[in-house]
């Protein structure tokens, strides 16, 4: 059964009478030649067909033709104008690298414009994750493939090429074998005893089988009456059927055990299972001391020593902050360890500034103005401690900015010049478990 559909696809009309059983994907690749339309899982999950219709982002693999009567259809070739010249969306996958295989970036691409249409906060969401992930990226550094990468890359598949078409060429250059046929059956009389010798002239791989019956008769003097009520019991066969039976393998009889390695066996069999009831022992007193060091920690002699081992200092309170002005420009990194006193400043994105110096600042609530905590210097680590009067959670809840200062840093004890960079701490870590 059929059923007319009328639609736009890509601002173009169509008309066609599709089957009640035909998908949206089907017809799009089928009868449009619309390729872009990937089906992968085709049961509505992976998002690989996605299509806009009527506005809305829809899995073409689980839609029916017949449901787009009427509607409008936008599939990933008419995104762009041409190839020339892409859709920001599709141009903004190329620059980040965030089309991966290729296989469903089309539904990605059409899935993120459907969403920007529809959400209105989708835009802003993506800004804000930015935002948060831009304290990660800092911390590691970019990887670039070698310089010459590229270049060993184009030799290897020039090598392949060369190799393929040095194949292609001796290949048509050896003809291909004759197929072997298997000889005429030649008919025997009933009374005629065949011959079984093998045709020296013959490529199979095989000796035929001897006809035991006819040997029985002429070497060792059997009667007729033996030989008939042999030929009863064996199936008569022709001279082409018992060469194309095979030759049945000669069982192999292994050899008898002897007395002394019956004795070397045992002696073996002894020494492996003390082996395994020592290891059996010490597996077993592993497991109760472990259950004594767990439940009664006193009775352990190593158990003092484990928990001291387990009280190292936690490195899950170490803080860090990120100073910048925009989310993707950091200008300086700011570690702290609260345990050692200690507080590092490495310089990223920040250029020195000749003839003036930057200074970092503490500003909290606790304190009635901004503290200096001293210039930074022109390498790309500083570290100084951490002043005395100044405890763990004022650290922690402080805003740290750096300012430009004249050379030598501020002279009044306030910043003098403008807070280029601003951050506030949080924890690198997980706290470790008591």
């Amino acid at each position: 059964m059929k059923i007319d559909v009328s639609c736009f696809v890509n601002g173009r009309p169509y008309a066609a009478a599709v089957p009640t059983n035909k998908t949206l994907a089907e017809l799009l690749r089928e009868d449009l030649r619309l390729q872009g339309c990937r089906v992968a899982c085709d049961a509505d999950v992976c998002g690989a067909c996605t299509v806009i219709v009527d506005g809305k982002p829809m899995a073409a693999c689980a839609t029916f033709a017949f449901e787009i009567d009427g509607s409008h259809v936008e599939t990933i070739e008419g995104l762009s104008e041409s190839a020339a010249r892409l859709h920001p969306i599709q141009q903004a996958f190329l620059e980040t690298n965030a089309f991966q295989c290729g296989f469903c970036t089309a539904g990605l691409v059409i899935s993120v414009k459907a969403l920007l249409a529809i959400d209105h906060g989708f835009a802003e969401t993506v800004r804000l994750w930015e935002h948060r992930l831009g304290e990660l990226n800092v911390m590691v550094e970019a990887v670039e493939p070698p310089a010459d990468l590229w270049e060993r890359i184009k030799s290897d598949i020039g090598g392949v090429g060369r190799h393929s078409q040095l194949s292609s060429d001796s290949g048509e250059a050896n003809s291909p074998l004759e197929p072997l046929n298997a000889p005429a059956a030649t008919p025997v009389a009933p009374d005629t005893a065949p011959d079984m010798a093998p045709d020296a002239t013959s490529e199979q791989s095989f000796e035929p089988v001897p006809d035991l019956l006819s040997d029985r008769t002429k070497d060792s003097g059997e009667t007729p009456a033996t030989a008939g009520l042999a030929s009863t019991l064996l199936p008569p066969e022709s001279p082409a059927d018992l060469d194309d039976r095979p030759v049945r393998p000669t069982a192999v009889v292994p050899p008898a055990t002897t007395d002394a390695e019956l004795i070397t066996l045992s002696r073996n069999v002894h020494r492996w299972r003390g082996l395994a009831v020592a290891a059996s022992a010490i597996a077993a007193l592993l497991a109760i001391y472990i259950g004594v060091a767990h439940f009664a920690p006193g009775l352990a002699p190593l158990s003092r020593q484990s928990q001291s081992t387990l009280a190292a200092p936690k490195t899950g309170s170490r803080l860090v902050a990120v100073l910048q002005q925009e989310p993707t420009a950091p200008a300086f990194l700011l570690m702290l360890d609260p345990q050692e006193r200690i507080i590092t400043v490495r310089r990223l994105t920040a250029a020195p500034d000749a003839g003036r110096s930057y200074e970092l600042w503490l500003n909290s609530a606790k304190l009635p103005k901004p503290t200096s905590l001293g210039l930074l210097g022109d390498a790309d680590f500083t570290s100084r401690p951490i002043p005395s009067n100044f405890d763990v959670e004022t650290m922690q809840t402080a805003t740290y900015s750096v300012s430009l200062e004249p050379a030598g840093g501020s002279t009044g004890g306030a910043p003098s010049g403008p807070m280029l960079f601003k951050g506030r701490m949080v924890k690198a870590l997980p706290e470790m478990p008591g």
